[in-house]
């Protein structure tokens, strides 16, 4: 890529949605969840996210 390629690239302004939290969580297992629910039932005026990748919650829990 030429100097002139990279200098146009940075020059553009992309403009992109902000959503703050004061906690995220990563991940919807029972561990995940349960951190989430108890930090909300603590302290109601925290915002908390949970991302999960999968499209459904606790879809990936294992046992033995």
């Amino acid at each position: 890529m030429s100097e002139a390629g990279i200098g146009a690239q940075a020059s553009e302004t992309v403009e992109r949605d902000v959503m703050e939290y004061d906690v995220v969580t990563v991940g919807a297992g029972p561990a995940g969840l349960s951190f989430a629910i108890r930090l909300k039932q603590l302290n109601p005026e925290l915002s908390v996210c949970v991302i999960e990748k999968s499209s459904t919650i606790g879809a990936h829990i294992l046992s033995g």
